[in-house]
């Protein structure tokens, strides 16, 4: 029987900035998804961190410095502009207490219906969202010892998002015994893409367009279908 699993496609930050935002939309990606962090009571959208006490926003990966003093998009604004037919992937950054809480209250006042994703290496964080009308809560692993520390444990978990280096048959084996859901990132090259699709995953996140634009296309390898994937729902297999 052939494999038609659905592909979902994530436009990794693509809605941290409003230019990637539209470009994702136009491309027909099924998810953007977005930083979002609690910064001085605002949601902000953004990767990039503050440097304490200098005026300065930085980033390790790839090593960039940016002014700290520009506007900064917020995320009850990115929600006023983004297509309601859109899915909206949220990354959860910084350990602030407050941030899943002030998230559900932005989501839940602008009363749209729309695909809504969270997840976040901090699990502590993303916790509160299992459950939640209308969100998946999809908990991250980046690390090795993350990965261990999940199939160990019984967290409770709608989806996995996972390092692409991580990835393997035996471990998309494992983690589906646990997880309706798993996507992987960051996946930026056609042989990446193959590698990911062999290992049977439900997603991909990346950077690039020519990669996003091959996904919605329907790659070689990828089933050209794609997936819509609501809350409570997932990629289907048919005969």
């Amino acid at each position: 029987m052939a494999d038609t699993r659905r592909l979902l496609s994530i436009a990794h930050r693509g809605g941290n900035h409003i230019n990637l935002l539209h470009r994702a939309q136009e491309i027909g990606a099924d998810y953007v998804e977005a930083d979002v962090r609690l910064h001085g009571g605002r949601l902000e959208v953004r990767h990039l961190k503050t440097m304490r006490w200098l005026p300065l926003l930085y980033d390790r990966h790839p090593w960039r410095i940016a002014p700290g003093w520009t506007k900064r998009l917020l995320f009850p604004d990115l929600l006023g502009v983004i297509d309601p037919a859109m899915g909206l992937m949220i990354d959860l950054k910084g350990d602030h207490d407050e941030l899943p809480s002030a998230i559900i209250e932005a989501i839940r006042a602008s009363a749209t219906d729309r695909r809504i994703i969270v997840c976040g290496q901090n699990w502590r964080l993303v916790d509160p969202f299992v459950g939640e009308d209308g969100v998946r809560a999809m908990h991250s692993i980046g690390r090795a010892s993350q990965l261990d520390a999940f199939l160990r444990g019984d967290r409770k978990t709608e989806g996995i998002s996972i390092h692409m280096p991580l990835l393997s048959k035996d471990v998309v084996a494992a983690l589906r015994a646990r997880a309706p859901l798993i996507v992987t990132w960051p996946v930026n090259s056609h042989e990446a893409l193959r590698h990911v699709v062999d290992c049977g995953v439900d997603g991909v996140t990346t950077d690039s367009l020519e990669i996003l634009q091959a996904v919605v296309a329907g790659a070689p390898g990828v089933d050209a279908a794609v997936a819509t994937a609501r809350p409570g729902s997932g990629p289907t297999r048919s005969p």
